[in-house]
């Protein structure tokens, strides 16, 4: 995922990128920020990428978000008093939902060519956090002309 950030400021200033995991968020490493340096420098209205990993350990759903911070705000404007931008900074929320978490064991079905192949293969619905009744599904596979 990209968050873009765009300097609004007519001069070029420094930001700050940060990652903040939500509060109430057991599993806070799941958002990793991609970026080699956090401090950028944008010229005038020019917009920076700020790529985010998300790498979920559970199916789940995962808050947090990318703080980006003015650096030079007191340099530009005298101090905090004069302008008001000394703690500009700008919050985007992300939101990672997880539908599938990957599993290392790959499952292999093979047969000779013009044959069928029937087979009953279980799957652990790995990293599944709540409790389902029993539940079954049924898939076909279905390769080439009948």
């Amino acid at each position: 995922t990209i968050v873009a950030f765009r300097n609004p400021f007519p001069v070029p200033k420094r930001f700050l990128a940060t990652l903040k995991p939500a509060d109430d968020d057991a599993d806070a490493g799941v958002f990793t920020l991609m970026n080699k340096k956090q401090a950028t420098s944008l010229g005038p209205f020019q917009t920076m990428q700020i790529p985010v990993s998300y790498t979920p350990h559970s199916i789940a759903q995962h808050r947090a978000a990318i703080i980006t911070q003015l650096l030079d705000a007191a340099a530009a404007d005298g101090g905090a008093a004069g302008g008001g931008t000394a703690d500009l900074r700008w919050e985007f929320p992300v939101l990672g939902i997880a539908e599938h978490v990957h599993t290392e064991a790959a499952q292999k079905l093979s047969c000779r060519s013009r044959k069928e192949v029937r087979v009953i293969a279980a799957f652990p619905l790995t990293g599944l956090t709540t409790s389902l009744a029993s539940e079954d599904f049924t898939s076909d596979l279905v390769v080439g002309r009948d």
